[in-house]
């Protein structure tokens, strides 16, 4: 069975002979994981679900879901934001 192949996005080898970023010329989501306590959003969408377990977060890609204890969002803004707690899982819906 073939795979269908995605398009690329409309001016992508000019940015890629450009050598820029994904993350930047896409607004690619980035997540940086320090340990089990804290985790930086760059690029996200929206706050989905904000609760003490669970923190569900919409990027451009998909549904990013924390779990965990304990969870809190330190500080957000409109491009990124800071989670701290106990996390125990992180998980990416398509």
């Amino acid at each position: 069975m073939k795979r269908k192949k995605h398009p690329d996005p409309p001016g992508s080898s000019l940015l890629s002979s450009m050598q820029i970023p994904a993350d930047l010329s896409y607004r690619e989501a980035i997540l940086t994981f320090f340990g089990g306590r804290e985790l930086y959003v760059e690029n996200y969408q929206k706050i989905l679900t904000y609760e003490p377990c669970c923190i569900r977060i919409l990027t451009r890609r998909g549904r990013v879901r924390i779990e965990g204890s304990r969870l809190t969002i330190a500080y957000y803004s409109g491009e990124e934001m800071k989670i701290t707690g106990q996390m125990q899982t992180i998980t990416f819906e398509a």
